[in-house]
Order: structure tokens, then C-alpha cells, then sequence
């Protein structure tokens, strides 16, 4: 018997496939905008990873975003 533990994306993706579709399209469409810098990037990715509980992505993620750097504020 396999009893291993279902992560959000998987139940999302089993439950409601074409939105979970469309939600993988959205982080694909962000990782591919030029306007956006970096760093606003990462902070997209980890609200949206955070948003599925999936917190071993943002731990990962929260150095790579603390690394870029915003330009400055005038």
C-alpha cells in the first residue's frame, strides 16, 4: 500500500487539471518577462509557491531573491 502524502500541486492537478494548466502557464509567462527584474521574479515565484504550501521552493528560493538586487528608488 503507497501512502505517500499527495503535495497541493498534485491535488490540484488531479482535481482541477485544466486550471492547474493554466496556473503553470502563469509561472511560465512571469519566468519569461523581460520587464520584470529579477528579484520581482523570485518574489513572484515564492508568493506563488508559498500559495501551495510547497515551502521547501521558498526556502530555496528566499536567497536566490535576497541575491538580486532592486535598482534604486529616486
Amino acid at each position: 500500500m503507497n501512502t505517500k502524502k499527495k503535495n497541493l500541486m498534485e491535488v490540484f492537478q488531479e482535481e482541477a487539471p485544466e486550471v492547474a494548466q493554466a496556473f503553470g502557464g502563469l509561472i511560465q509567462s512571469v519566468s519569461n518577462m523581460k520587464a520584470l527584474e529579477p528579484k520581482i521574479k523570485q518574489l513572484i515565484y515564492i508568493a506563488i509557491r508559498a500559495s501551495q504550501g510547497e515551502t521547501t521552493a521558498v526556502t530555496a528560493h528566499v536567497p536566490m531573491a535576497k541575491k538580486q538586487a532592486l535598482p534604486a528608488m529616486n
